[in-house]
């Protein structure tokens, strides 16, 4: 209810792998894509209000061309990624995240979300996100532990 995505009034053409800064933060960056990129608004705000944790939020939009200029600028501000994807963890979205941060002179600490290499069942998306912890509550848990832990 109005966490979602703000779309733009007018259709525009989108930069050709650039990613979007939706949320500015100080302690983690939640970094997504599609419609994960929603349930990590609703994470962020729940870690505001309840945890008092301040994460950015950012719309990677494009795995290739991945938009390294961005992820360099994220690494000079924070310490810890954490990246969320609706897919196989293992060789996706994060996986990509940290090769374009490998060569950066700033080395955050990385958590990837996405699937476990399983079979995974069919089922409502709303489930299956929650079951795999893909939703704004596991986003929530992931980031507490990280930030915590690490």
């Amino acid at each position: 209810a109005g966490l979602g995505v703000p779309l733009d009034a007018e259709p525009h053409e989108l930069p050709l792998g650039r990613g979007e800064v939706l949320r500015e933060g100080e302690d983690v960056v939640l970094v997504a894509l599609g419609y994960s990129v929603n349930e990590a608004l609703k994470a962020a705000n729940t870690l505001k209000e309840k945890h008092n944790i301040s994460s950015g939020v950012v719309n990677l939009r494009f795995v290739k061309p991945i938009d390294k200029p961005l992820l360099n600028a994220l690494a000079q501000k924070y310490t810890k990624f954490i990246t969320v994807e609706e897919n196989m963890a293992a060789g996706g979205f994060g996986s990509a995240v940290l090769e374009a941060l490998q060569d950066c002179p700033h080395h955050p600490k990385v958590k990837i979300m996405g699937v476990a290499d399983t079979f995974i069942e069919h089922g409502p998306q709303a489930y299956l996100r929650q079951k795999y912890g893909l939703d704004a509550d596991g986003i929530v848990s992931t980031t507490l532990n990280f930030v915590k832990n690490q």
